[in-house]
């Protein structure tokens, strides 16, 4: 087949094809077409490269702040090409996470738009606990920031008054190595 707008040469075999640029093989692309031979030729067509996957998407609104679970997401298949933020194809990798900011019904969930949930508020009295290989010391504290589970915060141990760093292991409680 041949186009009378291009004045090309025939070309004796079958045209080599390849992405011009970065080869990144998503949305629009240039394809180099190659052809080899005495009466080499080289030209460059526009393409667009769309790619399908089964994506989580929000049900209904969901407000920030939102605990999630199955109910609030399903899959959907999307292009993730367009896709501004980094979409999320599990359900276990959003049930209870909590939702940084509002999603409108049919938005993906992305990785950007979840965090752990906050498991430690500011005042909140915490079991802190102090432990070694064959020691372990339990004592309230005040917590002094909010925090997830992981996150490192300052306490207020209620004792002695003394503030230190402790990591968030669950619902009302820190640990410090010693």
């Amino acid at each position: 087949m041949s186009d009378p707008r291009l004045r090309l040469p025939a070309c004796p075999g079958h045209p080599g094809l390849s992405l011009n640029g970065t080869g990144k093989a998503l949305g629009k692309v240039q394809v180099r077409v190659q052809c080899a031979g005495d009466r080499a030729w080289t030209k460059y067509i526009p393409a667009e490269i769309k790619t399908y996957e089964s994506v989580l998407v929000a049900n209904h609104n969901l407000n920030r702040g939102t605990l999630l679970d199955d109910s609030h997401f399903s899959l959907q298949e999307l292009d993730t090409g367009q896709l501004r933020r980094t979409p999320l194809f599990q359900a276990e990798d959003a049930i209870g996470k909590e939702l940084k900011y509002s999603l409108t019904a049919g938005s993906p969930l992305s990785l950007e738009s979840l965090q752990l949930p906050r498991v430690v508020q500011r005042g909140d009295m915490v079991q802190l606990v102090a432990e070694t290989d064959s020691l372990q010391v339990r004592q309230q504290a005040e917590a002094l920031e909010d925090g997830e589970v992981g996150k490192v915060i300052d306490v207020r141990n209620t004792s002695s008054r003394l503030v230190v760093q402790a990591i968030v292991v669950a619902a009302g409680k820190v640990k410090i190595q010693l």
